[in-house]
């Protein structure tokens, strides 16, 4: 998989380093979920997600053919998605 960054979502990560997107990203476990982007009203795909270190993030993304994927938003989950993300693992073992 190839994924590709907006230049404004690259620069709009706020304490959210690149590496950490592409550990949850990459991660065994992920959770996709259908969404709608905020600021463009697109349908994009949600990858809720841990990193290495168990950080829980929010990946927006748009497939641009079907290798390669645009990251369009990050951040980190809120406390309810935490607990929905917690009982998705506790469901999906």
């Amino acid at each position: 998989m190839v994924w590709t960054w907006q230049h404004i979502t690259l620069e709009g990560l706020d304490g959210i380093e690149p590496w950490e997107v592409i550990q949850a990203l990459s991660a065994p476990r992920r959770w996709p979920r259908p969404g709608t982007s905020n600021t463009t009203g697109l349908t994009v795909l949600t990858i809720w997600a841990r990193t290495n270190r168990g950080r829980p993030l929010l990946v927006a993304l748009r497939p641009l053919d079907k290798r390669e994927w645009e990251i369009m938003a990050v951040r980190e989950l809120t406390s309810a998605q935490v607990a929905e993300l917690e009982k998705w693992e506790n469901d999906h073992g």
